[in-house]
């Protein structure tokens, strides 16, 4: 399951993944994303998705953009 930080990231990206990928390819997040994903994550607590406690906490929550063992398994297949 996502947390709701990295929800609002894959949401941040569905506009055009291929354009606004770059946070995923340098393992950090753009100034862009960063403003996005908060927008999404208010616009999740507004339409009830989350609290406001929620909201605080994931507002200031990193993303892992580690891969699992899983993932880097197959990656390299």
């Amino acid at each position: 399951s996502l947390l709701p930080r990295e929800g609002a990231f894959l949401a941040m990206l569905l506009p055009s993944p291929k354009r606004y990928s770059q946070s995923f390819r340098d393992r950090k997040l753009t100034d862009f994303a960063q403003k996005s994903i908060h927008s999404i994550l208010e616009k999740m607590e507004a339409a009830h998705y989350i609290s406001d406690e929620e909201l605080q906490v994931e507002s200031g929550a990193p993303i892992s953009f580690l891969a699992s063992k899983l993932d880097q398994t197959s990656l390299t297949k």
